[in-house]
């Protein structure tokens, strides 16, 4: 029960951090936030880790695209996730895991690439 509460705990300090400090729009940030803490609370039960982790981290990614203005807090939290399910899946599911994840990795880094490429412009 205590590793329970620790992995509560850092899942909502990441996500505090993400709504304070990387935040435009704080009312929907809140909302992402209520949905994803829901879905890390279903992380409990025995079956189908991989749709609650994927599920994780497409909210992460929308809210990086919709109202995030700092990518280091979301790339964390999304890290967090991995290590995550690194402990709890297991054969196929990490690795079908792990290349979903390089997918959003991928828009990630673009999303970040194209942020400081506009950014550039600008000078």
């Amino acid at each position: 029960m205590g590793l329970f509460f620790g992995r509560i705990s850092l899942f909502s300090c990441l996500w505090l951090m993400l709504i304070l400090f990387d935040s435009n729009y704080i009312p929907f940030s809140i909302s992402l936030f209520a949905v994803s803490f829901a879905f890390f609370c279903l992380l409990t039960l025995q079956k189908h880790h991989i749709y609650f982790y994927v599920v994780l981290s497409v909210i992460a990614i929308l809210h990086m695209w919709t109202v995030g203005t700092e990518q280091f807090y979301i790339i964390t939290y999304l890290y967090f996730l991995v290590v995550d399910a690194t402990f709890r899946l297991q054969g196929y599911s990490l690795k079908g895991y792990r290349y979903v994840r390089g997918q959003y990795d991928a828009s990630s880094l673009y999303r970040i690439w194209t942020t400081a490429k506009n950014n550039r412009s600008y000078r």
